[in-house]
């Protein structure tokens, strides 16, 4: 089956120009999982044209934007780290995808939902595996604060004696690791 973009609304692209990506990113914004899976699984499996991939970023773009419901922002979220794991850093930069996704991860690593908090987590690793150690810089202070304040099960009970330990152990840890880093 294949889509117009004109049908969407999207005018960044030519009249006539189609894309057969509709349905998959369909199904990485399901609420079911097994069809969020098969929908990152088809993402994975397509060869992107630069149409396709100009389409992809733009549609990235709005999903995280209005911050709707969680299965939209999960669906954004994974499709952007899939771009980041396949694409060259040449058009990557020719993309300019990177600094809308600076602006957006943070807010989405915040999300009530564990799974957008996961899918944002797992891309600032990817954007830190692209753009090194400056990047992680910007990340680190969220990241900090995110294990600090969901590693207790509920934050109305006091956290246990274990629960404690572990918090300060993870946390030292990551400070080790920052300070050899530096």
């Amino acid at each position: 089956m294949r889509v117009s973009y004109e049908n969407f609304g999207w005018p960044l692209l030519m009249s006539g120009e189609t894309v057969e990506l509709l349905p998959t990113l369909h199904l990485l914004c399901a609420p079911k999982k097994l069809d969020r899976e098969k929908g990152e699984n088809q993402l994975r499996d397509t060869t992107l044209s630069p149409c396709d991939l100009t389409f992809l970023c733009q549609w990235i773009a709005d999903k995280l934007e209005g911050l709707s419901n969680w299965e939209e922002i999960y669906g954004g979220l994974t499709a952007a780290n899939i771009i980041l794991q396949s694409v060259s850093d040449e058009k990557l930069e020719e993309l300019k995808l990177l600094p809308e996704l600076e602006a957006r991860v943070l807010e989405c690593h915040d999300n009530f939902e564990f799974r957008v908090r996961i899918a944002a987590g797992q891309l600032m690793g990817t954007m830190c595996r692209r753009k090194g150690l400056p990047m992680f810089m910007k990340f680190l202070p969220s990241v900090m604060t995110g294990v600090t304040e969901n590693l207790e099960r509920s934050p109305d009970a006091p956290a246990t004696e274990t629960e404690s330990s572990l918090r300060e152990l993870i946390i030292a840890k990551v400070s080790i690791w920052c300070l050899r880093l530096s």
